[in-house]
């Protein structure tokens, strides 16, 4: 949370954004959406804008593969929203380690 100046644990899905991802999205289970913990618990973090991040998990334990995570916080920091969750296969998340790996040199 303090990394992007959040006081609220809580990320919320807009409705906005629950139109969006039942678009773009619409493999997702509900069970995947309520991992989303996991990916903050396990996943990579990595900083996206001061007050966003990105959580990428290559194995989660529900829907096969990994998920990508985005949480960001408004800009007086009093509420935290999931601004995007999908899927990630296992090329992906490899693809995603290694560009990490490269970034961090």
């Amino acid at each position: 949370m303090a990394l992007i100046g959040a006081r609220d644990p809580i990320g919320r899905l807009s409705p906005t954004t629950m139109r969006k991802q039942a678009k773009h999205h619409p493999e997702l289970t509900p069970e995947e959406y309520a991992s989303a913990q996991d990916a903050i618990d396990r996943g990579q973090r990595h900083q996206d804008t001061p007050q966003s991040l990105i959580y990428i998990l290559a194995e989660s334990s529900v829907g096969g593969g990994g998920h990508v995570l985005v949480v960001k916080a408004t800009k007086k920091g009093d509420q935290t929203f999931v601004t995007s969750f999908r899927r990630l296969s296992r090329q992906q998340a490899e693809r995603d380690d290694e560009i990490s790996r490269l970034l961090k040199k």
